[in-house]
C-alpha cells in the first residue's frame, strides 16, 4: 500500500490563510447585517418638502436652508423642440457666485430625474434653459 504524500509547509500555510479569510469575511458580513447600528436601521427618516421652483426660462432662485446632510432635487422639463432643448441647474452655497457644489445638465426630449446632494447649509440655484415649454424643481430634505 502506497503512502500518500504529505502536504508541504507552503500548502499548509496557504490553507490556513484561506480558512482565516473565509471565516473573517463571514463573521464581518453577519455582524454588519445583524448589528443594531446597520445602515438600514439608521435610515428611519423620510423626505420632507423644503421648497419648489418652476418657470419657462432662466432663473436664479432665492436661498433655501437645508439642515440635514442628505437632500435631493427632483426636476423635470418639457419641450416641443428636443433637438434644441437645454436644461442646466447649478447649485451654489449662499453668497458664492463662482464655485458651485454640483450641477445638473440635460438636453433633448422632455425628461425628469432626481439628483442627490450630501451637504447641509444654505443654497440657491441658477437655472439656465433654452427651448423649453416649462420646467419644475422640488427640493426635499431627508431627516
Amino acid at each position: 500500500m502506497e503512502e500518500k504524500p504529505k502536504p508541504s509547509l507552503k500548502t499548509k500555510v496557504l490553507i490556513i490563510a484561506l480558512t482565516f479569510i473565509i471565516v473573517f469575511t463571514a463573521v464581518f458580513l453577519v455582524v454588519k447585517w445583524t448589528s443594531p447600528g446597520s445602515q438600514q436601521e439608521q435610515e428611519t427618516g423620510s423626505w420632507h418638502f423644503i421648497t419648489a421652483f418652476s418657470g419657462t426660462g432662466d432663473k436664479t432662485t432665492d436661498t433655501f436652508k437645508i439642515s440635514s446632510s442628505k437632500w435631493r432635487i427632483k426636476w423635470s422639463y418639457t419641450t416641443n423642440y428636443p433637438e434644441y432643448a437645454i436644461f442646466s441647474v447649478f447649485i451654489y452655497p449662499k453668497g458664492e457666485t463662482v464655485s458651485y457644489i454640483d450641477f445638473i445638465d440635460a438636453s433633448g426630449a422632455s425628461k425628469s430625474d432626481i439628483s442627490y446632494i450630501y451637504q447641509s447649509g444654505e443654497f440657491y440655484l441658477k437655472i439656465i434653459t433654452a427651448n423649453l415649454e416649462n420646467w419644475q424643481i422640488t427640493i426635499e430634505a431627508y431627516y
